[in-house]
């Protein structure tokens, strides 16, 4: 037994015990001087789901993160010590979507379990997310991260997972991402830095969170040592630099910040990873461009695709002359989530579908760019016509005619009413879980490359069709564009081309 592990017992013999509920979560080891007495009748998670053990996850809403504004996105720091694991407890949310992604130094995906996959914390709870189930409040779930040293050695009274099922699932974070190499490729700059690979130093994990309308606790992590199976006490798992939530993305020593780099000018610069490109949409005023196969911390239950605005069609929208339209057919999503009662039917054709507007701040010589997303608009935001069709309709000065109604099946965004708008250049599309048989998503399309092609677009008729028209065109009841149904078609490979690009 370590030092650390002595130190917990002889204060845990030295103190009165104390309880805490099992679906309870904190967030400091403040008042923890004193830790509570194992209870060896108790299990693993009773005894250490509290505030002198468990450290919660902390986020934000994911539009200040450069991501989705209608989800939240919390995460920790962690950092691999082969004699220790990480234990994750949370509650699932009454909520459209959630994941749980662990990523390695170079802020690269290793592994990502989609709420469907996740098993509760014990038999006697459900999850919601599985087919047909409902949402009850408390519902917990837990999981395993590895650093590499297997399982505890022996197992004291009290700190046992047996009844429990946070070893169903066990996320490795020994090893670097496979891919994602730029080893060998042509055109690199003098000097670039060899992708490296082997033994994973560190990384962060997070859990996101779509369209969340209840109010359960954020998840927690907790040390487990490997000698005897109970948990590090909190204030030393933090001196000890195994976890925080107080590391910095861009500066973190835990996080191997030239790799990062690295990819980010790799698969952000066109000559390096170039797109895929085919003669343009003549149907559409923008061209819809899928992201890079590699993404910062990437959502990998996401496909996006985006376009940026040219200068002189921003002039105009900013003069109050003309307005944006944007036309498709909303894919069936869930109802989820509710007040009570529903379920995901498993016939959706998306999880969930957004449509984003952004400040794409353009590459430099000192950065790779970055996206700030100003609104998110989730699928519930838009008003439909019979069959389904959205026009949606976005202002930037401009006063749209009387016409532009939701009883007219318009939906209407003022963007001058969001913080930053004056920045704005930039749309996207994204798209969560799409069905299998479902292949007009973003994800039909192929990453860095048009969604047009010869074939009339790997969307089909679900693209969205983007034109500026002034309010003169905007009068009476909207008209659906008309698209072929070319989703899953092959078209001819692409050329390669140089465009602007929304950057990854």
């Amino acid at each position: 037994m370590n030092r650390y592990a002595l130190l917990a017992a002889f204060l845990c013999a030295s103190a009165a015990w104390s309880q805490t509920s099992s679906s309870s979560v904190h967030s400091s080891s403040t008042n923890c001087n004193t830790l509570p007495i194992i209870n060896p009748s108790k299990g693993f998670t009773a005894n250490f789901n509290n505030s002198c053990y468990a450290l919660s996850f902390t986020g934000s809403s994911g539009g200040s993160s450069g991501g989705d504004s209608n989800a939240t996105y919390k995460q920790v720091f962690y950092q691999v010590n082969p004699g220790y694991q990480l234990v994750v407890l949370g509650t699932f949310p009454n909520a459209r979507f959630m994941s749980v992604s662990l990523y390695d130094g170079h802020s690269t995906l290793l592994s990502a379990l989609f709420d469907y996959q996740i098993p509760p914390l014990s038999n006697s709870m459900t999850n919601p997310y599985v087919t047909g189930a409902t949402y009850t409040s408390g519902q917990m779930y837990g999981l395993t991260v590895s650093f590499g040293g297997g399982p505890p050695k022996t197992v004291a009274a009290g700190c046992s997972t047996s009844s429990s099922n946070v070893g169903e699932n066990v996320l490795d974070a020994t090893q670097l991402h496979q891919g994602f190499s730029w080893n060998g490729a042509p055109g690199l700059p003098a000097g670039f830095p060899v992708h490296q690979s082997g033994p994973n130093i560190g990384g962060t994990m997070m859990i996101r969170e779509y369209m969340g309308i209840s109010t359960e606790a954020a998840p927690v992590v907790i040390v487990r040592q490997l000698t005897n199976g109970c948990a590090l006490p909190l204030a030393q798992a933090e001196s000890m630099n195994i976890i925080s939530v107080t590391q910095s993305l861009s500066s973190s020593s835990w996080l191997n910040q030239p790799q990062i780099q690295a990819h980010h000018e790799y698969y952000s610069t066109a000559t390096l990873s170039p797109t895929g490109c085919y003669p343009g949409d003549p149907n559409n005023q923008i061209q819809w461009i899928r992201s890079s196969d590699w993404v910062g911390r990437n959502n990998s239950a996401a496909a996006y695709a985006s376009a940026i605005l040219p200068p002189t069609t921003l002039q105009g929208l900013f003069s109050g002359q003309n307005f944006i339209r944007v036309q498709f057919p909303l894919p069936t999503t869930p109802s989820i989530p509710c007040a009570s009662g529903c379920s995901l039917t498993g016939n959706e054709q998306v999880r969930y579908l957004s449509v984003e507007f952004l400040y794409a701040a353009p590459s430099s010589a000192t950065s790779t760019g970055s996206s700030t997303t100003l609104i998110a608009l989730n699928d519930t935001s838009f008003v439909l016509d019979p069959n389904r069709n959205v026009t949606l309709i976005v202002g930037l000065g401009g006063t749209p005619p009387a016409e532009v109604s939701a009883a007219n099946y318009y939906t209407y965004l003022d963007l001058t009413k969001v913080a930053g708008y004056q920045n704005f250049n930039s749309v996207l599309v994204r798209t969560l879980l799409p069905n299998p048989l479902f292949d007009c998503s973003t994800f039909n399309v192929p990453s860095y490359t048009m969604e047009y092609n010869p074939l009339g677009g790997f969307m089909g008729e679900f693209v969205p069709t983007v034109d500026f028209p002034d309010g003169d065109n905007l009068l009476g009841p909207p008209v659906p564009p008309v698209r072929p149904n070319s989703c899953g078609a092959v078209p001819p490979p692409p050329t390669a081309c140089t465009v602007t690009r929304t950057p990854v």
